[in-house]
Formats: C-alpha cells, sequence, structure tokens
C-alpha cells in the first residue's frame, strides 16, 4: 500500500521526469528548426514519452491522496 509520504516521493519524481522530457523536446525542436537536427524520428519519440507519462500522473489523480 502506498502512504502518503511515498505518494508524494513518487509524484515528485514524475514531475521531475516530465520537465526533463518537456526540455528535451524543446531542444529537439530548436534544432528542428535550425536544420540541426539528422535523426527527426526523436521528436516522436520524446513526444511519445511525455504523453505516456502524463497518462500515468493522470491516473495518479484517482488516488486517495489527491482528494
Amino acid at each position: 500500500m502506498v502512504n502518503k509520504t511515498n505518494y508524494k516521493k513518487i509524484c515528485l519524481k514524475l514531475y521531475k521526469k516530465l520537465f526533463v522530457l518537456l526540455k528535451e523536446h524543446f531542444n529537439l525542436k530548436i534544432q528542428l528548426f535550425a536544420g540541426k537536427l539528422k535523426k527527426i524520428h526523436l521528436l516522436k519519440v520524446c513526444k511519445k514519452k511525455i504523453s505516456k507519462l502524463k497518462f500515468l500522473m493522470g491516473l495518479n489523480k484517482v488516488n486517495k491522496y489527491d482528494r
């Protein structure tokens, strides 16, 4: 069972991971517009990772500690 302190730690880790992924996605977009990005598929991969993480964070809101 997840207690309140563990839940907060998990949420904090998810937000940190989300921030890193958003920063990476931004940098990839900048490289794309500058014409320096050779591996364009990395944008799609990064976007999928962000959406998966946001989905997981949405599932956590059903938890009793968010009420």
